[in-house]
């Protein structure tokens, strides 16, 4: 359910049309404001020395979310390791334009380290906006480990 701007009555009936579009269906939107959450299964690998999708079910292209006018919160976390000493740069993107990045350093060879990125974007226009997040090492195989990583969109009032 998506948040529609309330109307505003000038000398105009007002109709069970107009009530249950404006209010009804705003309270529905804000008890259950949309989102998007995928939890990673499997162990991902990359070897890509430039940005690339990360290539998880329904994430290895764009996810799109219809939201109402107001704030969206997204979120990438993982769990990653790469098979030299590497650095491994991540970033999320927002209907095609990088808005975060991280780099995670791996000082040895099979050493474990965490990423996460949490961005809060507000004031955006209702409709359908686009997220992904990609990837690339600087040397060797990079790991994002299966069951260790997730990537969540919500609105947030």
């Amino acid at each position: 359910m998506v948040w529609t701007l309330p109307k505003t009555w000038i000398n105009e009936p007002l109709t069970a049309a107009d009530m249950n579009l404006y209010i009804r269906d705003n309270f529905n939107a804000l008890r259950s404001p949309p989102r998007y959450v995928y939890q990673g299964g499997a162990t991902l690998t990359t070897t890509s020395s430039s940005y690339a999708f990360i290539d998880i079910t329904n994430l290895n292209d764009d996810i799109s979310i219809a939201v109402g006018p107001g704030k969206i919160e997204v979120e990438f976390i993982g769990t990653v390791t790469c098979t030299a000493t590497s650095t491994l740069y991540f970033r999320l993107f927002h209907n095609g334009v990088a808005i975060m990045s991280s780099i995670v350093s791996i000082e040895a060879a099979s050493r474990y380290r965490e990423v996460a990125m949490r961005k809060s974007l507000g004031s955006l226009a209702a409709g359908t906006h686009t997220f992904d997040v990609r990837w690339y090492t600087t040397a060797g195989t990079a790991s994002l480990l299966g069951g260790h990583y997730n990537f969540a969109i919500r609105e947030v009032q």
